[in-house]
């Protein structure tokens, strides 16, 4: 398993599957969601708004993007954003981790940085986000693949820093690959 991190937003990378989470009090949805919601003309906040999307099921649903910018949707419901706590975040990214995984997709992007209200430190985060994705490890027992983990730009190499530490906590973890993602080098001047 290999975890690239970058602070490019989920919507420059249109070819990417992608995981991302909707909170049932952010309508239209915000950051990364909100990216991905504008490159599809709204058709999120629309699923929200007619119920086809309920932001309050931790389980992920597929939509196809059917020649729109994003090939595999994978959307999961992360409760109230004003009420996320640790547990939820896990959950979440273990939901839309292990779908991806059994999606069996090479490459898939997370849009973690949309959970950043309860990941307030990046050391808080590395653990969270690993916690999440070693739940959906777990559950699908994948070959081999990559996940893009989005972040915050000043804080990318720092969580970069974080996760390669907390990775030996978790025996599931000691033996993947944690680095910058290489596109980032050429994309803000940043250092793999």
């Amino acid at each position: 398993m290999i975890l690239l991190v970058t602070s490019i937003p989920v919507d420059q990378f249109p070819a990417d599957p992608l995981g991302i989470p909707v909170f049932s009090d952010l309508c239209p949805p915000h950051r990364e969601a909100g990216n991905a919601d504008f490159r599809l003309g709204g058709l999120i906040s629309k699923w929200m708004r007619d119920g086809t999307l309920n932001p309050e099921d931790p389980i992920p649903t597929l939509f196809s993007g059917a020649g729109r910018p994003f090939p595999m949707l994978f959307i999961t419901g992360g409760g109230a954003f004003h009420q996320e706590s640790p547990e939820r975040v896990i959950e979440t990214l273990g939901a839309l981790t292990g779908a991806l995984l059994r999606a069996r997709v090479d490459l898939f992007s997370l849009a973690v940085r949309d959970f950043r209200k309860t990941l307030t430190s990046t050391k808080d985060a590395a653990e969270f986000i690993l916690r999440g994705i070693v739940r959906g490890y777990n559950a699908a027992m994948p070959y081999h693949d990559t996940i893009r983990l989005h972040w915050d730009e000043d804080q990318a190499e720092l969580l970069v820093q974080e996760l390669k530490r907390f990775r030996f906590h978790l025996a599931e973890t000691k033996d993947w690959e944690i680095a910058r993602a290489p596109e980032d080098v050429g994309w803000l001047g940043a250092t793999p």
